[in-house]
């Protein structure tokens, strides 16, 4: 039996200058989410000024009607990886132009679409 697919799940991880504040982070999440159509329910952020095994940073959430869009950032590492789930499908590559512009993106480390 073929299951339809509902939905889709993009993980990104990049090497990028990372420096964004949690203000700019969340612009660069709530224009991508009016973009592709989604529907933002709650919004947090997290800073993490000493760090710990990841480095220091900030972890931003949103929690979707659709599932949840979540962004973590290490400056030090030059590391952003996004975590973004949607119960039925949604447009790809505005996604990709969206980091490659808000954090400047010079390696994509990995870039993987899965069909929920």
């Amino acid at each position: 039996m073929t299951v339809p697919v509902q939905g889709q799940h993009l993980i990104a991880d990049v090497v990028a200058r990372a420096e964004l504040d949690a203000n700019q982070i969340e612009a660069f999440m709530s224009g991508v989410v009016k973009h592709i159509g989604l529907t933002v329910i709650h919004y947090w952020h997290q800073d993490f000024p000493n760090g710990g095994a990841f480095g220091p940073g900030i972890s931003a959430f949103y929690i979707l009607s659709e599932s949840h869009f979540v962004v973590h950032t290490a400056p030090e590492r030059q590391r952003v990886n996004l975590d973004l789930f949607s119960c039925r499908p949604f447009v790809i590559e505005p996604v990709r132009r969206a980091m490659q512009e808000a954090w400047d993106v010079r390696h994509w480390t990995r870039w993987d679409i899965i069909a929920r």
